[in-house]
């Protein structure tokens, strides 16, 4: 009997980016790049609490670098939508890449996410 050894390389999930900014007029831009998903959620999940924690009249989170996202991603938007709204403020996605937007558009996300 032969042996036949595979290799599968390791998948690493490239780190999520996010840039957070501000504007006078009340506003927090939550602009993320990368995919999103169980391995990268993390920090997606503590840039959202730390935005509406400000108590700004609105969160924008801004996806238009974002080409996947899965269910751990959908429940950080939506739990993010109520602390806002827990909060006083509104959370609004904005830009969505046309994956994430279809994702969003299955789960009847959008016009609660602004869309």
């Amino acid at each position: 009997m032969q042996r036949i050894q595979l290799f599968v390389p390791e998948f690493v999930p490239e780190p999520l980016a996010i840039d957070t900014a501000s504007d006078l007029a009340g506003t927090i831009r939550v602009r993320v790049s990368g995919e999103v998903d169980l391995a990268t959620i993390d920090p997606l999940v503590e840039a959202l609490a730390a935005a509406v924690a400000q108590r700004p009249d609105l969160v924008e989170v801004d996806l238009a670098d974002v080409p996947f996202m899965d269910s751990t991603g959908v429940n950080a938007l939506v739990r993010a939508h109520h602390a806002a709204a827990r909060a006083g403020c509104r959370l609004r996605v904005v830009r969505p890449h046309r994956l994430v937007y279809q994702v969003l558009r299955t789960c009847g996300l959008l016009a609660t996410l602004g869309l």
